[in-house]
């Protein structure tokens, strides 16, 4: 499949006669006489499959569009944001021969607006990310041009410029389907390795890719010198790439599938030759067999051509790694997946590409060069001690192995109370109340168990440190507990160390509310850590009176905004259709209000976080302003630093819910505020009020979470009158 996307330029009247400069602006007024409409049409990117599916990402938030004259010099730029269904604007084109290049959804489209003078310029601009999840911010960004054309001369006229994806997507579903019964296989990570740093925001061709003979093997294509990570110089080369990083995955029976998604840009390594002459030299073993037998079979050797004819060091891979359990062995694996256009030839990953990948492990047999393996014995547990969680509570899964029966215990829990173990998540975090029965699955300092495979489930409380103001931050340091496990009753005892970053403490100062006639000293800590980045803010085409209430009173109680949306989405909503909540079954995980919920505590064990447990909540707008201040004075730090994130602040949205509703955003990387559809991906991040409630010491008592009666949610963090101005 390969449909494009398009950007349709509707021609009013073209009225310029040579080129100039334009001032870029945003938004629209009134059509003005003189003016082409510009409309971005969006389409699906080349699919890449061994199943079916549907693509998506063509969301377009901002775009610049430039005009260059036939000898490349700029004769027009404009800049959009915001742009709503119909994708349409307008602007001055001139007349003659021109070129039309536009680019859509950069991070900071002022600052390349400003460097490119030309279409010179604008080939060598180039997107650079700082993370491995950096190719796709909730959006992709694409490009795309018209080539030479005839600027057009009537009313209504229409140019369509096609625009593509600069990265490639990747949906990928890890099977297990064992060639002998009897056979497991538990998977403790998934990880990719060299991803590109960067991509150049114009697409390049190949270029030359003639082989070179030296390998021994056939190649159709060698790598491409045009990627923006190729460099003649190894060092330079090989500092354009992210080593590795582990990805999360959704799913825990490999059975039924372990599926893990991400977008990178594109990485061009290489082709092998399958022409019938070269099957002989590539693929010795299969030479001669049916084209199904080498379908099957020639991807059991891709991982091996790849070392041996040297495209293995910037090729773009996956490792999947566990524990695989024979009726003899016992081995510690991982299984190799190299990526690109097909399953044993290609490695060249390409722009505007989504790949869906099944990969079924079937045995851990020799002959597959794709798999790594050791035999185990004893007691193993597959914990990531370089990890270092967040300041909010967490629950962490490893796999442990044992040959016997294991036990695993916090070595201190009297110094270090706020680490327990559990062997069961089915229901979150469920508390070991102080003189009741132990239930099954409830946390506590030490679990046992027996031989085989198993998950264990490591739970933090919150780190909030008392620090006396923000320049402080820095004293509070990364917490450790040590948790042992040993097999049997051995005196051998193994250990690995669970760390946890402290919360950062944040002063918002507003003189004068004019919403609620009071000073407000608001003090709060922000958190470190992304674990999902962007999500939608929700409640899409719905409006009910505690959202519309919260576009005035909500712009800085984040924590009252958190709770009273929790209220509208699942318990009722008052002014909505016969008053129901706005997610009778559930909130989504794609919505930003259930990915900060779910970083709260169920502390009294009900199964469920509920109004009076929302201690962790979504910032509001002027939150947020405070923490872009904060970042940029270095009092704090956080992941996606430079991206867009929603507040809990709404905007408008209507009864009748024909629009999608809004709410506020703030854009890190400028402090730069503004107003997003609700349907919009932009991060999230989660703040815990200074002096609320903070659980019990022992992270494991029947501490309560009610207010008392007449409590207002505003006396805690409101406490002086107002100043009369």
């Amino acid at each position: 499949m390969n449909k494009l996307r398009y950007i349709t330029v509707v021609s009013i009247i073209s009225i310029l006669t040579s080129c100039a400069f334009e001032p870029h602006g945003e938004g629209e007024g009134a059509v003005s006489d003189g003016m082409t409409g510009i409309r971005f049409v969006t389409g699906a990117p080349e699919v890449v499959m061994t199943k079916a599916g549907d693509a998506d990402g063509d969301q377009i938030e901002n775009a610049l569009v430039f005009v260059f004259s036939a000898d490349g010099s700029r004769c027009l730029a404009r800049q959009w944001s915001y742009i709503d269904e119909d994708k349409t604007m307008y602007m001055y084109l001139p007349s003659g021969q021109i070129q039309i290049y536009a680019v859509c959804n950069l991070l900071d489209p002022e600052t390349v607006m400003s460097r490119v003078n030309s279409l010179a310029d604008l080939e060598q601009e180039a997107v650079t990310v700082s993370d491995i999840t950096g190719a796709y911010r909730g959006k992709y960004i694409m490009s795309g041009t018209t080539g030479e054309i005839t600027a057009p001369g009537t009313q209504n006229e229409q140019v369509t410029i096609p625009v593509e994806r600069i990265a490639a997507s990747f949906d990928v579903q890890v099977l297990f389907d064992p060639v002998y019964d009897g056979d497991e296989f538990m998977v403790s990570s998934i990880a990719l390795h060299n991803v590109p740093k960067g991509s150049w925001l114009l697409s390049r061709s190949e270029g030359d890719r003639t082989p070179e003979p030296a390998s021994g093997y056939v190649l159709a294509k060698a790598g491409s010198p045009n990627d923006w990570t190729y460099s003649s110089t190894p060092s330079k080369m090989k500092s354009n790439y992210f080593e590795d990083g582990t990805l999360t995955m959704s799913g825990s029976d490999i059975r039924q599938g372990v599926d893990v998604s991400f977008s990178m840009f594109e990485n061009r390594r290489g082709v092998f030759s399958n022409a019938e002459s070269d099957l002989a030299v590539n693929w010795p073993d299969l030479d001669g067999r049916s084209d199904g037998d080498f379908e099957k079979y020639s991807q059991l050797w891709k991982r091996d051509l790849a070392q041996k004819a040297g495209m293995d060091e910037y090729s773009s891979y996956l490792t999947i790694s566990g524990v695989y359990t024979t009726s003899l062995t016992v081995r510690e694996v991982v299984y190799y997946v190299y990526l690109g256009d097909d399953n044993y030839a290609s490695f060249d990953v390409q722009r505007n590409h989504k790949y869906e990948m099944t990969v079924t492990v079937r045995t851990v047999e020799d002959v597959d060069t794709r798999i790594d393996s050791e035999n185990i014995g004893g007691l193993k547990v597959y914990y990531d001690d370089q990890t270092i969680l967040d300041a909010h509570p967490n629950s962490v899964r490893t796999l442990l192995y044992a040959q016997n029966d294991w036990e695993m215990w916090v070595e201190d829990p009297d110094k270090t109370p706020w680490v327990e173990l559990a062997l069961s998540d089915d229901d979150g975090y469920s508390p070991g109340f102080l003189g009741s029965v132990p239930q099954a699955g409830a946390a506590s300092f030490r679990v046992q168990g027996v031989s085989g495979m198993r998950y264990v489930y490591i739970h933090t409380d919150e780190y909030v440190p008392y620090v006396a103001s923000p320049e402080e931050n820095s004293n509070a340091g990364v917490r450790t507990a040590v948790i042992c496990y040993r097999s049997g009753n051995s005196a051998e005892v193994s250990k690995f160390e669970v760390r946890q970053y402290p919360a950062q403490m944040v002063v918002l100062h507003i003189p004068y509310d004019v919403h609620t006639m009071k000073e407000v000293r608001d003090t709060f800590y922000v958190e470190r850590v992304l674990e999902q980045r962007h999500m939608q803010w929700g409640f899409e085409n719905h409006w009910d009176l505690t959202i519309d209430a919260l576009i005035a009173a909500g712009q800085w109680d984040g924590l009252s905004n958190t709770r009273q949306l929790y209220q509208s989405a699942r318990v009722e909503a008052p002014g909505a259709p016969d008053d129901e909540e706005a997610y009778p079954d559930g909130i989504p995980y794609d919505v930003g209000l259930r990915y900060v919920l779910e970083k709260n505590r169920d502390r009294d064990g009900d199964g469920e976080i509920t109004y009076n447990e929302i201690m962790w909540y979504m910032p509001a707008i002027n939150e947020m302003e405070a923490i872009y201040d904060a970042l940029t004075g270095g009092l704090v730090t956080f992941e996606g630093s430079d991206d867009y994130f929603f507040s809990s602040t709404p905007s408008s949205s209507d009864p009748n819910g024909i629009t999608t509703g809004y709410a506020y955003y703030i854009k890190m990387g400028s402090g730069k505020t503004g107003l997003a559809r609700r349907t919009s991906e932009y991060n999230v991040i989660a703040c815990r009020r200074a002096n609320a409630w903070r659980g019990p010491e022992d992270a494991g008592g029947n501490g309560s979470v009610n207010i008392d009666d007449g409590w207002q949610d505003e006396d805690l963090i409101m406490p002086k009158p107002a100043k009369n101005n």
